[in-house]
């Protein structure tokens, strides 16, 4: 075989090797970016339904307890305790520390805010829920004091003032993460929040 011809079959042989491996090195650069992009993705419908879920659980609790007691002057007594779900979908906030790096840096903060807020609440309703039941005993061995009456009263008022600002704080992070997820993730299908939806689910679960 002439050289030149040698050498030309050695630089076909050089360049299609090159050539391969620069195909298989974008494919799986490629392939690597679509399997975090769908894992960012994902987290985010996963911190939606938490989200959506909290905000459901409130507005039942609003609904079923709250709103009907909402004029009566001796409601620190006679609101009956609340059932709470004990356990929500997680939020997992460690997994989104990749907000930091878009255009909503402090998406990540509020959300942890949300959930903070979320908890906050629970704790308030079940810490009343012990003292009231206390109160009810304390009643019939008529040992119930004034003191019982203005912490259940403070407690009751807390109920009545944080739940609706909650629930439109939890809505409100939720739709700037659907913005989120809509302008950084096209394509995707972000969960609405509307009422009609959270109506719905209370009749699907018979409440």
């Amino acid at each position: 075989m002439p050289y030149d011809l040698l050498i030309l079959d050695v630089i076909k042989s050089l360049a299609g090797a090159f050539f391969g491996a620069t195909l298989a090195f974008a494919f799986e650069r490629w392939k690597k970016n679509r399997e975090e992009r769908n894992k960012r993705m994902n987290c985010c419908r996963i911190t939606q339904f938490g989200l959506f879920c909290r905000v459901n659980t409130l507005n039942n609790i609003l609904r079923q307890y709250i709103t009907p007691q909402q004029q009566n002057l001796n409601r620190w007594a006679e609101l009956l305790p609340a059932l709470v779900v004990d356990e929500q979908p997680g939020i997992p906030l460690d997994e989104l520390s990749f907000l930091l790096d878009n255009v909503e840096p402090n998406l990540l903060r509020d959300l942890y805010i949300a959930q903070t807020k979320y908890a906050t609440y629970i704790q308030i309703i079940r810490t009343r829920d012990r003292l009231h039941e206390d109160f009810q005993v304390d009643c019939k061995k008529g040992t119930a004091g004034e003191n019982d009456k203005v912490v259940l009263t403070k407690l009751t008022d807390e109920l009545y003032d944080e739940i609706q600002p909650t629930i439109d704080y939890l809505t409100g992070v939720h739709d700037r993460l659907a913005g989120f997820m809509g302008k950084f993730f096209p394509g995707c299908n972000v969960l609405t929040f509307e009422m009609k939806d959270i109506e719905q689910t209370m009749k699907n679960q018979g409440t």
